[in-house]
């Protein structure tokens, strides 16, 4: 049995070390966050016609999706915060 087998099987030391893996991952991906949103925002207007032919300005989308991928990997990460629904600025 492999060690991942096992730290999933039995709780204790080796799996919070595969915790504090992953939440050192998703940290150190807050310093590519705008990267990431890029890539997500071409996948939606490359996959998502109507995204394309939206009123939706395009630095809104990149921004409500920047909004979303930092708010995900911080709490990935472990930070605590409230996770409201990013919602596109008035005016």
């Amino acid at each position: 049995m492999s060690s991942s087998n096992n730290a999933v099987r039995n709780p204790g030391t080796a799996a919070n070390e595969i915790d504090a893996d992953a939440i050192a991952l998703f940290a150190e991906m807050l310093d590519s966050v705008n990267t990431i949103a890029d890539r997500i925002v071409e996948q939606i207007l490359t996959g998502e016609h109507s995204y394309t032919e939206s009123t939706l300005a395009l630095p809104v989308l990149h921004s409500v999706v920047t909004e979303n991928v930092d708010a995900l990997l911080r709490g990935l990460s472990g930070e605590h915060r409230l996770l409201d629904a990013p919602r596109a600025p008035d005016g």
